[in-house]
Parts: structure tokens; sequence; C-alpha cells
């Protein structure tokens, strides 16, 4: 069962795990109106302190007004940033890259950002941690 969590716009993050069974492999997805973006990555981030995916969501829940929390997966082509804004009170503005940065002559980038409730993030968080 993915883990799915969309804006009231339609844009939409969806992740859920490789076909291929890989361990700590999932496949992310960002899509929207007529944007499909999508990427395999890791589910733990890069550093010297590793952090699963769904540790970071379930603690953006919890973010407080005024700061901010990033992850990068282990091969850079994943990120995330989420920050808790005055301009956005009670929403938590989750930006989003996805990017293929290999060798060859198709590299790409996608960034795109959402607004969602504390709710939202941790039920996306828990739904995270079964994948």
């Amino acid at each position: 069962m993915p883990a799915e969590v969309s804006q009231k716009n339609g844009l939409t993050l969806t992740i859920l795990s490789c076909p291929s069974g890989r361990p700590r492999c999932v496949l992310v997805r960002l899509t929207g109106t007529a944007l499909h973006a999508e990427i395999a990555s890791e589910k733990t981030s890069a550093g010297d302190v590793q952090q699963p995916m769904d540790e970071f969501f379930r603690s953006l829940a919890q973010l407080e007004e005024g700061t901010a929390q990033d992850w990068l997966s282990e091969g850079q082509d994943l990120a995330f940033s989420a920050s808790r804004d005055p301009l956005f009170p009670g929403l938590v503005f989750l930006r989003i890259y996805l990017g293929s940065t290999s060798d060859d002559d198709c590299d790409w980038q996608i960034n795109g950002s959402l607004l969602l409730t504390p709710t939202q993030v941790a039920l996306f968080a828990e739904k995270l941690k079964q994948i």
C-alpha cells in the first residue's frame, strides 16, 4: 500500500516500495495536472546520522512555527525541506526535490511544494512506516 499525501490543488506526493524488492528502496512520485515525475531512491538520509524517511515525516508533524528541517537521500536525488512559516499559520510547508544527476544526457530536476496540515503529515508518516 503506498503512502500518499495531496494538497488541495491536486499536487500529490506518493511513496511506495520498489517493485524489485530491493531493501531500503522506494519509488517516489510527484504528480499533478500534466506532471508525473518518478525516481527510485533510498529510505535513509545521507550523512553521519542516517534518518529513516518515516522518522523525518513524523518529526514534521511536531515542527514548531519559525523552524525548518531538511532531509537528503544517500544518492542526493531526493530531498525534502519543511518549515512552519508564520505566513501559513497551522500548516507545514513541504518542498520536494526530485532529480537525475547521472552522467548521461538526460539530467533533470523537478521542484514542488505542498501546504499540509500536521495531521496530514502524521498520517503520511504512519503509512511510510509500513513500507
